[in-house]
């Protein structure tokens, strides 16, 4: 791992950071996620670029130079919602460097202080996924991560979406 690479935080007031929830970030989960989520562009439009602007979301990313390695995109802690990591990705050249370890150490000292469980969902493509080195589900334990439910048809017809949950211990 490159010991000049950190997490950013963005501000969902900042003009040059929306541009970059917009587009650049927009297209890489887009081309790398889009294809489990038929209703990608439209949930990402008024939950993702709205909820950022309206401070309901927080979006981690590591960048070098211009191009985005990785994102980690949260709803805000101790709202109403439960505490959730919407959307975790590092791009596939950029695995295996460590960045992922760095991107969900971050995610998760954003809930360090709350109580409340952590959730995610993973579709059952991704959570073993023959073109990566190591298995993500290998990777989610490793942060205390355990499924506790398998959704059939949430998203696609007969494509199971796994919801993995950790409990805080903040």
């Amino acid at each position: 791992m490159h010991t000049n690479i950190r997490v950013k935080k963005l501000d969902g007031k900042n003009r040059v950071h929306q541009k970059l929830v917009q587009n650049d970030i927009y297209k890489l989960l887009h081309h790398n996620l889009g294809q489990f989520y038929p209703k990608y562009t439209t949930w990402y439009k008024e939950k993702i670029i709205k909820g950022f602007k309206q401070g309901n979301r927080i979006i981690l990313v590591i960048r070098d130079a211009d191009i985005v390695q990785g994102v980690s995109i949260l709803k805000t802690p101790n709202s109403k919602w439960n505490n959730k990591i919407c959307c975790f990705y590092i791009s596939h050249e950029h695995r295996d460097r460590g960045l992922g370890k760095l991107l969900m150490h971050n995610s998760l000292q954003v809930y360090h202080s709350s109580k409340k469980p952590i959730i995610m969902t993973v579709p059952e493509e991704k959570l073993v996924d023959p073109a990566d080195s190591k298995s993500y589900l290998d990777f989610l334990r490793k942060y205390n991560f355990d499924i506790t439910e398998k959704i059939i048809g949430k998203y696609r017809p007969g494509k199971i979406e796994f919801v993995l949950m950790r409990v805080s211990t903040g």
